[in-house]
């Protein structure tokens, strides 16, 4: 006689299919919160990027732009000779005056380029943990990053510059049973005149995220667009200090979609009306998220074994996310990053630096370093 409790081979196959599609609706948001992490991370490193091109070409700008003349000669061909061969400074006091010697030797100034370019290669490792539930997460991942710019200085002025900036990126992170990888791209426009710059970045990240459970594997399939524009000025003080305040916010949209066993659970036979969790409509989300930045990067300059410039900079920033869609438990509070940076100028034409950041918010905190190459020509 057969139980009342026994399972038939229609009612196995349906829990079987019904614990597939649980498993793989469960690793979507486990991915797509993988993914919005690892954006983030590669967004902070090719911002890094940006920061340090602006530094740099700021100060190449600076150095190379023709600065005005001084004082005119006090006189010209249409002046008589007594005149002429007395020094102003004394002709005012009325003395009789010594005679004035012969001009000082001025150097001719190099004419100032119009076009400079740059190429710079970084690396940067990260550890993040966060919290959730009682349950702490932690990711290692790495970010390679490089790219391009191009100046061109005298846009509105002779003294001030555009420069256009090309970023790619590869992140590869591991989380216990979360293993993604995240390339990018990214395209920056700057704005330099004086101490004043400002910079709009555009970039997408495509992120692949997999999830090891019960023997099951899942993953997500996340594309990122982020826009970024910042707003500082740096004041230069005594001594060769200088502090500069800067303000931005960064809005993204993004885009998950499940892959693998659960993104699509194949009719079972037996079962020709059971959906999958892609026709329940599971198998992908999209939002949006705001953050708005602001804070200010102190530095100075030194000298060091025969010529070397060595900048070390130190940076604060406080940021909030807000109105993220879907709702984030970051929403409305605010954390923090910081660095410190020094920066080594060779030569004219190559420069590295070494850097160390941190970052926290509500049950999140990560820190890291990263080491920067720059050829400029």
């Amino acid at each position: 006689m057969k139980s009342r409790f026994a399972v038939g081979p229609t009612r196995r196959a349906r829990l079987l299919a019904v614990a597939l599609g649980l498993i793989g609706a469960c690793g979507l948001p486990v991915c797509s919160a993988q993914a919005q992490q690892q954006a983030d991370v590669a967004r902070e490193v090719v911002n890094g990027v940006v920061r340090d091109i602006v530094q740099s070409v700021r100060d190449r700008v600076q150095s190379i732009v023709t600065m005005p003349p001084g004082r005119p000669l006090p006189f010209t061909a249409g002046q008589s000779n007594a005149t002429a061969i007395y020094d102003d400074a004394f002709g005012a006091l009325g003395y009789a005056g010594r005679p004035r010697g012969a001009p000082a030797f001025q150097p001719a100034i190099p004419a100032t380029p119009s076009w400079l370019y740059g190429y710079n290669l970084t690396g940067t490792g990260n550890q993040n943990r966060s919290s959730s539930a009682g349950v702490t997460t932690t990711t290692n991942s790495f970010t390679l990053a490089g790219g391009g710019d191009i100046t061109k200085i005298g846009i509105f002025t002779s003294s001030d510059a555009l420069t256009v900036i090309a970023t790619g990126s590869g992140t590869w992170a591991h989380a216990t049973g979360i293993d993604s990888t995240t390339s990018g791209i990214a395209g920056t426009l700057v704005y330099i005149n004086g101490g004043f710059s400002t910079d709009f970045t555009v970039g997408g990240l495509w992120t692949n995220a997999s999830v090891s459970s019960l023997g099951v594997s899942t993953g997500s399939n996340t594309t990122s667009v982020s826009y970024a524009p910042n707003v500082q000025y740096k004041f230069e003080l005594a001594n060769k200090v200088w502090i500069e305040p800067t303000v931005g916010f960064t809005y993204s949209t993004s885009t998950s979609d499940l892959t693998g066993l659960g993104a699509s659970i194949p009719v079972v036979p037996g079962l020709p009306n059971f959906p999958g969790i892609g026709a329940a409509g599971l198998s992908s989300v999209s939002g949006h998220a705001w953050e708005v930045h602001g804070g200010a990067r102190i530095g100075t300059e030194v000298l060091w074994n025969n010529g070397v410039r060595v900048q070390p900079s130190l940076e604060g920033l406080a940021f909030s996310p807000f109105d993220s869609s879907p709702s984030s438990p970051l929403d409305n509070h605010v954390g923090g990053r910081g660095s410190a940076k020094v920066n080594f100028l060779w030569n004219s034409n190559f420069s590295s630096y070494i850097e160390g950041h941190i970052v926290g918010i509500e049950n999140t905190s990560g820190y890291g370093g990263t080491l920067g190459l720059r050829v400029t020509w």
